[in-house]
C-alpha cells in the first residue's frame, strides 16, 4: 500500500463517515415515540378482534360491617289498652307490685292453699283473664276463677281464683298466676 494520502482517500473515508452519522441522526429524528405520531388509519388497522371473556375470579373477602347507624326517633304514643287493672300473684298470695297495676296485696288474701280471694277492688269488673305463671311445675297448672265463696267470706268479697295441678285438678295447690280486669 502506498503512505500517501490522496484525494480519493480522504473523499472516500468522509463519505463514509458522514453517511453512517447522517443515517444515526435521520433515525432519531424519526424514531416513534407514542401513538399520536402514527396515523389512525394505520393505527385502526393494527388492531384485531376481541378475544373471548377470561374465566370468572373467585369472590374476595367480606368488607368490615358498617358503624351502626344513629337511634331513630321516638314514635308517638299507642292508644292506652282496654286492662282496667293486672297483678301477678305470686304462690303465697302477695302480689308482685312490679308487675301490676290497680290491684295491691291488700286487695287479696290467701284464705288457704291454693285458694285466692280478691276483694275491696276499686274498679268494675266486666271479665277477666287468668293464666298460669310460667314458672310453674312441669304437670301444668290449672287457675279457675269464679264468683263463688266458699273460703272467701272477707267484707267487700270481689272474685276467687283457685289454682291445682293438672293431675290433681280437685285439690288446690299454691302455685303462681296471672290475672287481667277488663
Amino acid at each position: 500500500m502506498r503512505k500517501r494520502l490522496t484525494y480519493a482517500n480522504v473523499a472516500a473515508t468522509l463519505a463514509l463517515v458522514f453517511s453512517m452519522s447522517g443515517g444515526a441522526l435521520a433515525a432519531k429524528h424519526y424514531l416513534i415515540s407514542s401513538t399520536k405520531q402514527i396515523s389512525p388509519k394505520v393505527l385502526k388497522s393494527l388492531k384485531g378482534k376481541t378475544g373471548s371473556a377470561g374465566p370468572a375470579g373467585t369472590p374476595g373477602a367480606a368488607g368490615k360491617d358498617g358503624a351502626t347507624g344513629k337511634e331513630g326517633a321516638t314514635g308517638k304514643e299507642g292508644p292506652a289498652g282496654s286492662a282496667v287493672a293486672y297483678a301477678h300473684i305470686e304462690a303465697n298470695g302477695t302480689v308482685d307490685e312490679a308487675n301490676s297495676k290497680n290491684v295491691t296485696s291488700a286487695n287479696v288474701t290467701m284464705s288457704s292453699a291454693g285458694v285466692y280471694c280478691f276483694h275491696k277492688l276499686s274498679f268494675t269488673i266486666h271479665a277477666i283473664a287468668v293464666a298460669p305463671d310460667a314458672f310453674g311445675p312441669e304437670d301444668g297448672i290449672l287457675v279457675n276463677p269464679s264468683s263463688g265463696t266458699s273460703g272467701c267470706e272477707e267484707t267487700g268479697f270481689n272474685l276467687r281464683v283457685r289454682t291445682t295441678l293438672a293431675t290433681a285438678s280437685t285439690t288446690p295447690k299454691a302455685e303462681p298466676f296471672y290475672i287481667t280486669f277488663e
